[in-house]
């Protein structure tokens, strides 16, 4: 079954947010970025066009990073030839699921396996969200659903190459989202800083240099376990605020079970 988010208008600012982002990543030179691989398995179950969409979101938030970002669709019955192959260091695992597993509110998370400076039994390397959850509060806050996927996709593979569970206080790595705080459209509040995205292009340099063999035995697919007893989590979550207050306005009550 294919799930397909409803067509909506996108708010006037966040267009320019993203039209911002993507002259920022024209401009980048392609020589000078950092290179990785991101492969994609969606088990939630989206139209490839919607797909698609939700990727150009978060390459376009990774370029501004300085980083480009190879997908590999390892989703459905034919996944690329690629997904067959051990994990390299630089590549990822991203899983669209439909809900969380514990019932939580959140909206995605990503496995740490040791904080920024520690040594690490491997490569950080799975992020999941939770399609479900994302649908609702886009509905809310009158955002296209695949432009709110790629946010939060981007958001939870920055965990990865941060290599740190940790939640700034705004912008894109901040930890609670809220549907006010999204109709605010500001740039700023859908880039990782300055010193995050240095962070992530430091990090990204050393996982280079790592051997294949560190991440070899990684492999995940659909349905597969991700071995989280090794790991530390903090879920991206929807703002407290907004699980308690009623619905009001014109934008639709989210149904949970639509999607």
């Amino acid at each position: 079954m294919t799930a397909d988010f409803p067509a909506r208008r996108p708010l006037a600012r966040l267009a320019r947010v993203v039209a911002t982002a993507m002259l920022v990543a024209i401009s980048c030179d392609p020589a000078a970025a950092f290179a990785l691989t991101i492969r994609v398995y969606d088990v939630y179950g989206l139209s490839p066009s919607n797909r698609q969409a939700m990727l150009s979101v978060v390459s376009t938030a990774l370029v501004d990073a300085g980083v480009t970002a190879e997908i590999v669709d390892c989703s459905g019955a034919r996944p690329a030839a690629a997904c067959q192959l051990p994990l390299a260091p630089t590549e990822l695992v991203l899983r669209i699921h439909r809900l969380p597993p514990d019932g939580s509110h959140a909206l995605g998370v990503a496995f740490i396996h040791a904080e920024a400076g520690a040594e690490a039994p491997e490569p950080n390397t799975i992020a999941t969200i939770y399609a479900t959850h994302v649908a609702d509060m886009a509905r809310r806050s009158r955002m296209a659903g695949t432009m709110l996927m790629g946010l939060v996709a981007a958001h939870e593979l920055g965990h990865l190459l941060i290599g740190s569970n940790q939640h700034a206080p705004a912008g894109l790595m901040r930890g609670s989202w809220s549907w006010l705080l999204i109709q605010r459209a500001r740039p700023e509040d859908w880039r990782f800083s300055a010193a995050d995205a240095a962070t992530i292009r430091l990090r990204l340099e050393r996982r280079q240099a790592l051997p294949r063999s560190a991440a070899a035995g990684l492999f995940f697919g659909e349905g597969r376990s991700d071995d989280s007893s090794r790991a530390s989590l903090s879920p991206l979550q929807v703002d407290a605020a907004d699980r308690r207050r009623p619905w009001r306005g014109t934008a639709p009550r989210p149904r949970s079970t639509s999607l």
